[in-house]
């Protein structure tokens, strides 16, 4: 149905196929049953086309092409009707007749339709405000249709008392104010109802329908030969009914909203009512000695609803008002509030907390913030679900605010951490009995549907004067004193001090330096050999991170991989060293033809990254190295999430080994230890150390050796430093053995040169 777009062809058409029923009226050129046919074309084209564009219609919009192809129709059998008494049966139609009411019902489904769309109004102010402007505009339109139509004809309607006939001709008028009314509510009130072209030819075709019936009108009750030119109109209301279908076509918006306007167009919006009464009021003075009592019901008419339309509008900005205050209130709750726990958020406390500062009375007085941080909230959050973790914060929260008395001010940081603003406190002694009310009422037990929820706080605490003066200071000193807590064990508080400062100084530090030092080639690479218990034979390594600075200093493991994992940077390191530890991999299977496989830790925050499992595959595909040569080790705390288990099975199915490193120091469930996608178990150096001097410690490797070859395992023994510690091993049936006994961690030159060898 593309040709419709070509609008010149379109309008062509139509001009003349006006042109063809203009000449037959005037000129009675064509028999009647071909002036039937020409005259049905338009009404049979529109109602079709209508009813095709109602199918593809969706939602509202199939409702309102419904309606309008129907009405479409019955205008079509109208006319078939009137035809025929005029052309085939050579009689004048009665009035009423068939006609008259399909007519009739054409008009009401139109008003259905259009009605049906008003419904979709949702102001009310804004609602009764367009009404009353399209009830000025229709009252001046019916009073100049009473003027120049109805009045002039009424003696001769009266004289005849065929009130049927009168009846009959009244309802077109009345029908056509309707219409006009509802064409005026939506064009003030909506906007997107209709791409433009679209609204543009309804509102064209609505409107030449009333033109139409105007024409008609007049021709019926004044005898004016007006006939041909009604017909022309109709037939004009079709064509701009059926181009309005048609390019609704080709777009549809989702919805309706209110009409904004701008430049003349919303000046057009208020002045077109008020300039139409205006008119009104000009009328009588054009036509002096005349006695004109409908103008003048018409013009109070129009007082009565400027006047109401005035009320409505001070109702409406009392209405804007108290919604704008409401908002306001909201937006500054909002602000200034958590929405989960309803407490002051940390802007809020932070404004109070300066206040405080400022306003503090005497120096005998101290102000102290207090920085909680809740103890096993991520494994609850994990373990039960988000929705325990936000009934969990509420509890914390409500528990917090109750302690406080309305003393002192409570507030939600962010994520499971909470402070406490204390005004007026006399000494640190004071201050540490706040912290231990706040403690000891997190320490109960929750109660949460079928769940008993432990949780608890580490707190750190920072006083001004003595620890900062600034807002600023006395968070971050608070928040250092609660990290200081938490390392002791949680469940305590920590007071600021000049060692913390230093230490946090320091890790500030540290954590800059860290975030350069990969980029500096800062970090390296060292290799511990994995040996064989049995032949000897160097089967693998481990491949162990270092930081060596530009100034030559070690960076312990122990300092660095903690900060790393804590600020994320672990995710980029653990990646490089992956790499570089199957580079070195690749080097070593090319340089000896013996197995090998290459060990590389990874970190739980590395391991969880939704892409770990697909960066890994192409860091074998980039390096060449096969999967059964590659080892990841992970800690027993990931075999606790489901998640994690999927994805070491992803890696077990690509021929990946998995090694479960420092086996006995986690909390991995031995129930469930057959279940993992496991191959080694490597025994902790914790237990390795002390196992020939504590005979707990020896019952527990031989434990975990017993436990391995039972479920299949492989069992790798740490640590191991003397002749004595490698014997016992070898007597219990350990597989392999790394430690200082055979080889400390070495550069991978140093290793390389080690291919093929085995331990003396």
């Amino acid at each position: 149905m593309s040709w419709y777009r070509n609008r010149t062809r379109w309008l062509a058409a139509f001009a003349g196929y006006i042109a063809l029923i203009h000449l037959e009226v005037t000129l009675e050129l064509a028999p009647p049953l071909v002036w039937l046919s020409l005259q049905c074309v338009i009404p049979a084209f529109a109602w079709l086309l209508l009813r095709h564009v109602s199918r593809r219609s969706e939602g509202s919009y199939r409702t309102f092409w419904k309606l309008i192809s129907t009405g479409c129709l019955f205008y079509f059998l109208a006319l078939l009707v009137w035809t025929y008494y005029e052309e085939i049966a050579g009689v004048d139609p009665p009035v009423p007749s068939v006609a008259d009411a399909l007519w009739y019902a054409q008009t009401v489904l139109f008003i259905a339709a259009i009605c049906f769309l008003m419904a979709k109004e949702r102001s009310v102010y804004q609602g009764v405000k367009v009404a009353i402007d399209a009830f000025i505009i229709l009252i001046v339109v019916a009073a100049a249709m009473w003027k120049y139509f109805m009045e002039p004809n009424l003696d001769m309607m009266l004289a005849e008392r065929d009130w049927a006939s009168i009846a009959s001709v009244a309802v077109y008028p009345v029908s056509d104010l309707v219409i006009v009314f509802c064409l005026l509510y939506i064009g003030y009130a909506y906007r997107g109802l209709f791409a433009p072209r679209v609204q543009g030819f309804l509102t064209a075709g609505l409107l030449l329908f009333v033109c139409g019936d105007v024409l008609f009108m007049a021709g019926f009750t004044g005898g004016a030969d007006t006939e041909g030119w009604a017909d022309v109109g109709y037939a004009a209301a079709m064509f701009a009914l059926t181009s309005a279908g048609i390019y609704a076509l080709g777009g549809r918006t989702d919805g309706v909203s209110e009409r904004h306007r701008s430049g003349w167009g919303e000046n057009l919006r208020y002045l077109l009512p008020y300039g139409a009464a205006a008119f009104l009021l000009v009328l009588p003075i054009t036509q002096p000695g005349e006695e004109r009592i409908e103008s003048l019901v018409a013009n109070g008419a129009i007082v009565s609803l400027i006047m109401l339309r005035q009320a409505f509008v001070m109702m409406e900005n009392r209405a804007l008002l108290r919604g704008t205050n409401r908002l306001l209130r909201e937006t500054d709750y909002l602000a200034n509030h958590d929405t989960l726990t309803g407490l002051p958020n940390r802007m809020h406390f932070e404004n109070a907390l300066a206040e405080a500062l400022e306003t503090s009375p005497s120096s005998d007085e101290r102000v102290a913030v207090l920085f909680f941080d809740l103890d096993r909230f991520k494994y609850i959050n994990d373990s039960y679900g988000h929705d325990v973790g936000d009934a969990l914060l509420r509890e914390v929260a409500d528990r917090l605010e109750a302690e406080a008395e309305g003393r002192h001010i409570v507030s939600r940081r962010g994520g499971d951490e909470f402070t406490v603003l204390l005004q007026g406190m006399r000494s640190d002694a004071e201050i540490g009995e706040w912290a231990e009310r706040f403690l000891r009422c997190l320490a109960k037990p929750i109660e949460w549907r079928t769940h008993e929820l432990m949780t608890g706080a580490s707190v750190g605490i920072a006083v001004c004067p003595q620890d900062a003066r600034l807002p600023s200071g006395l968070l971050k000193n608070a928040d250092a004193a609660m990290y200081k807590a938490k390392t002791l064990g949680g469940g305590r508080y920590c007071f600021f001090t000049e060692e913390l400062d230093r230490s946090y100084t320091r890790k500030a530090a540290l954590e800059h330096s860290l975030r350069r030092a990969l980029d500096r080639g800062e970090l390296v690479l060292h290799y511990q050999p994995l040996y064989e218990t049995v032949s000897g034979r160097l089967v693998g390594a481990e491949a162990l991170l270092r930081w060596q600075r530009k100034n030559g200093a070690l960076v312990s493991p122990a300092e660095f991989i903690p900060l790393a994992e804590e600020t994320g940077l672990i995710v980029g390191i653990g990646e490089w060293a992956l790499r570089e530890a199957c580079r070195f991999a690749r080097r070593w299977l090319d340089a000896c033809p013996e197995p090998f496989e290459i060990s590389v830790n990874v970190s739980p925050v590395q391991f969880r990254q939704p892409d770990f499992a697909d960066r890994t595959m192409d860091v074998l595909r980039e390096t060449g190295v096969p999967p059964g040569a590659l080892v990841l080790e992970i800690t027993e705390s990931l075999t606790r999430d489901d998640e994690a288990i999927r994805k070491l099975e992803f890696f077990k199915k690509q021929g990946i080994h998995i090694s479960l490193d420092d086996f006995g120091t986690g909390y991995s469930s031995l129930s469930d230890l057959h279940l993992l996608p496991v191959e080694t178990l490597k025994i902790a150096q914790t237990f390795t150390k002390d196992m020939l001097s504590s005979e707990k410690q020896c019952r527990i490797v031989k434990a975990i050796v017993a436990l391995a070859k039972s479920l299949d395992l492989a069992i790798v023994a740490e640590g191991v430093e003397t002749e004595e510690q490698f014997l016992f091993m070898h007597r219990v049936g350990c597989d392999m053995i790394q430690g200082y006994y055979f080889s400390k961690p070495m550069p991978e030159e140093e290793l390389l040169a080690k291919s093929g060898r085995s331990a003396s």
